[in-house]
């Protein structure tokens, strides 16, 4: 009998890759996530939803065909990516963006969303 081991990644694949995008810009969008589905690669996307106010919002709205496709994650890389002010003003701008990416995602209110900082 094989003596018990706990596998380092899922599997017992010998590594681990994690990637991550910044910005969620148009082109993460048409040619990254097509090419991450294809391969079943997963990938998560740092989207800042303040970027897509007014005329632009149906580009942030594709992004909700993601949520059946569980390689692909967003995350929350503030609201205006614009630099932030100190504490108070980062937890507004990170709040603000995980509504927004909430409501693109269907996550409910309490789900937990992963954030990169910009800079």
């Amino acid at each position: 009998m094989e003596p018990l081991r706990i596998a380092r990644w899922k599997s017992d694949a010998r590594a681990a890759v994690s990637l991550y995008y910044d910005d969620g810009t148009d082109s993460a969008f048409e040619m990254v996530v097509p090419a991450l589905l294809r391969r079943r690669i997963p990938g998560t996307f740092y989207l800042c939803c303040g970027w897509y106010e007014g005329d632009k919002a149906p580009q942030l709205a594709r992004w909700s065909l993601c949520r059946g496709h569980p390689e692909i994650v967003l995350g929350n890389h503030t609201w205006s990516h614009c630099g932030v002010q100190g504490p108070e003003d980062l937890a507004g701008q990170l709040a603000r963006n995980a509504e927004g990416l909430r409501a693109v995602t269907g996550l409910p209110a309490r789900a937990l969303v992963s954030a990169g900082i910009p800079c």
